[in-house]
């Protein structure tokens, strides 16, 4: 993947915050990324800058959304975050602890040992908490 993946947990945090808040379709504004990470406004916003800097998301009007580049790496730490936590579960650990955990450093994982994981697991197509391994 050529896309910079050198990202902080608090940018992770950001990515995932932005995804699920524009699953309806239309950008999220600031103040909503602030309340579902329960952090003040202006940390957002220097996550954002960070964030645009690397060409993650696209800023217009105080409305923000993941770049296809943006994109991809949120469904890179999905990939890793789902796979791992479908390990853990597996290995009998209680999946909403297995989750918690796990987002923590689901970013730092690359698709390659994903992919290998998922391949020892037999190639399940859903984690624990029924949502699909491979994210749209």
């Amino acid at each position: 993947m050529s896309v910079n993946t050198n990202i902080t947990k608090k940018e992770r945090d950001c990515i995932v915050s932005i995804w699920q808040g524009s699953r309806s379709g239309f950008p999220v504004r600031v103040s909503t990324i602030a309340e579902a990470m329960k952090v003040k406004p202006p940390t957002v916003e220097e996550l954002l800058e960070r964030l645009e800097s690397k060409k993650l998301i696209e800023r217009s009007k105080g409305m923000v959304i993941l770049s296809e580049d943006g994109k991809r790496v949120y469904r890179r730490i999905m990939l890793g975050h789902r796979a791992l936590e479908t390990f853990l579960v597996q290995c009998g650990d209680d999946a909403d602890k297995a989750c918690e955990m796990i987002s923590n450093f689901d970013y730092m994982i690359d698709e390659h040992t994903a992919s290998l994981v998922l391949n020892r697991l037999g190639n399940p197509s859903e984690c624990p908490h029924g949502r699909p391994i491979l994210e749209n």
